[in-house]
């Protein structure tokens, strides 16, 4: 498993620990003992504008958030540079109603790595004139990574914790024998995974301030899961009957197509259905999304405001 950061390893406009952390984890990833990481996200989203006042829609509207960081580093030390809350929005239906670059924020941090795959950090918010110290914790196997990172703000008296896993999953291809070549066959692995992720922040004596969660699924991985499933244990038990009745092969065909040399049915690549929860509203948020390599396109709808919207965000890192 490979990835652009050594924390974040959510998909694009997902992300699980505070601002400088997204940035500081791309200079951490690189295997070289000194670097300049110049990382940035941005996305937009197109969506149906509410006023809350009114409680009337505003017609359509193009929301845009950005953020950028720079970090110099030195073996297991590194400065970095974050500028983020970097937010826009303009009505696409009634032009006027534009805002940009709504308070943004300027963080400068140093953190260090004092143990393998173990960091804390000191960052300093310029906007809110006020110190943050936070530790982060990662590790990965062949087929897991997982991360966890305690973030606290003693001004405020608020503190965050925040972790996020990534895993295959249940396998359902089998260790083959091939007799051509001799040698035994696992399965093949193409890098895909499921993910959950969860942010729960204390403030003051609130212990239960707010909390965040959610579960990122590979369709690919789920479609071939349950046709295999279908395959092999439900297929046997269906009543003869089924078969003669008009397109029945042809459905059971486009469900369960045949398998191919690496035991999948499905070749559905780089497609993620995503659930996600602020525990403080009513409803979950559920989201469809196809990621590039750089980029990652989503529809998602809102249960709790019955809201939805197209979103197209990026990352890049240098």
């Amino acid at each position: 498993m490979s990835s652009s950061n050594k924390m974040d390893f959510l998909p694009d406009g997902v992300s699980f620990l505070p601002l400088e952390w997204r940035h500081l984890g791309g200079a951490f990833a690189t295997k070289d003992d000194s670097c300049i990481s110049l990382s940035n996200r941005c996305s937009f989203v197109v969506r149906e504008g509410f006023d809350k006042i009114d409680k009337s829609s505003t017609g359509r509207v193009l929301d845009g958030v950005a953020e950028l960081g720079a970090t110099l580093r030195k073996k297991s030390l590194a400065l970095s540079l974050s500028v983020g809350g970097l937010s826009w929005f303009s009505g696409l239906d009634d032009p006027t109603a534009t805002s940009t670059f709504q308070n943004p924020t300027l963080k400068a941090s140093v953190a260090k790595e004092f143990k393998e795959d173990q960091f804390v950090a000191l960052s300093y918010d310029f906007r809110l004139q006020k110190p943050e110290v936070s530790v982060c914790w990662t590790g990965e196997s062949f087929t897991e990574k997982a991360t966890l990172c305690l973030h606290a703000d003693p001004l405020y008296k608020t503190y965050r914790l925040g972790a996020a896993v990534e895993l295959p999953g249940p396998e359902w291809r089998d260790i083959v024998y091939d007799d051509e070549t001799d040698r035994i066959e696992h399965p093949y692995d193409d890098g895909s995974r499921h993910k959950m992720w969860i942010q729960h922040t204390m403030k003051d004596r609130n212990w239960m301030h707010s909390t965040r969660a959610g579960i990122i699924m590979d369709l690919g991985r789920m479609a071939n899961y349950v046709a295999n499933y279908i395959d092999y244990r439900v297929e046997p038990h269906i009543p003869p009957l089924y078969w003669h009745l008009p397109f029945s092969q042809t459905l059971y065909n486009f469900l369960v197509p045949a398998e191919d040399s690496n035991q999948l049915h499905h070749h559905i690549n780089n497609w993620d259905l995503a659930l996600s929860h602020d525990f403080a509203q009513k409803a979950p948020k559920l989201a469809l999304s196809k990621h590039l390599k750089y980029a990652s396109l989503s529809a998602s709808y809102d249960m709790n405001f019955k809201e939805a919207g197209v979103e197209y965000a990026r990352k890049g890192m240098g």
